[in-house]
């Protein structure tokens, strides 16, 4: 996760401590190591009392995911300037750039307890949830006008920036675009409290989650 933040950094030209310090070329060598002592580290699970034929599936929830996440940073550098992307087309890039990486997560920690796939599913669309309300949260903060990232300069097409162009031949001011973002977000918690309400009633210990979406 700590790798691709770095890449995106570097892709979105955002303010990094680690960029301003060692250079965009030492950067990309920082995420390149961190990425693939990830793969080191879940290749090594065996060590820590995982069966070895079960260390595949963490390697390929992964993959997947990152690779998703991936697919969302080019839509989202694809899509600025672009006057036409909708309002679904933002969530989803939204949803593809920070929900992917915290389903991975969660997927990746159900996984030491259960091979299950049907609760594995709901573990990955709880942390899609929760990483799609963080992505948002970050998008609002940075379509702010006076933001210190660069959303507005470079004509990002995140939600509350699409929606704060013209709708309907009107133009949305800051506060009804920030309304409609966070209105977005709290429909994400409620996928969030539901999903924890199936796995409490599957048995899980998952009560103290609840505080993520109070």
């Amino acid at each position: 996760m700590a790798a691709l933040d770095v890449l995106d950094d570097i892709q979105d030209g955002d303010p990094s401590p680690l960029i301003d310090t060692a250079g965009i070329g030492q950067a990309v060598g920082v995420a390149g190591a961190l990425l693939v002592l990830a793969y080191e580290l879940l290749g090594r699970l065996e060590e820590v009392g995982l069966p070895a034929d079960r260390i595949p599936a963490f390697i390929q929830g992964l993959s997947r995911c990152a690779l998703t996440a991936g697919g969302g940073q080019y839509l989202d550098l694809a899509s600025e300037g672009r006057p036409d992307l909708s309002l679904d087309e933002a969530l989803d890039i939204g949803r593809r750039k920070g929900g992917e990486l915290a389903a991975a997560a969660c997927r990746l920690g159900a996984l030491v307890g259960t091979q299950d796939e049907n609760e594995l599913a709901l573990y990955e669309s709880l942390g899609r949830h929760l990483g799609t309300v963080e992505q948002l949260a970050n998008d609002l903060q940075d379509a702010a006008v006076g933001a210190v990232k660069t959303d507005r300069e470079r004509g990002k097409r995140t939600l509350p920036l699409v929606y704060a162009g013209a709708r309907d031949g009107r133009e949305i001011d800051e506060c009804e675009a920030q309304f409609f973002t966070r209105v977005v977000m709290e429909g994400e918690r409620e996928r969030v409290r539901e999903i924890l309400e199936r796995l409490a009633a599957r048995g899980h210990a998952v009560a103290a989650l609840a505080r993520l979406v109070s």
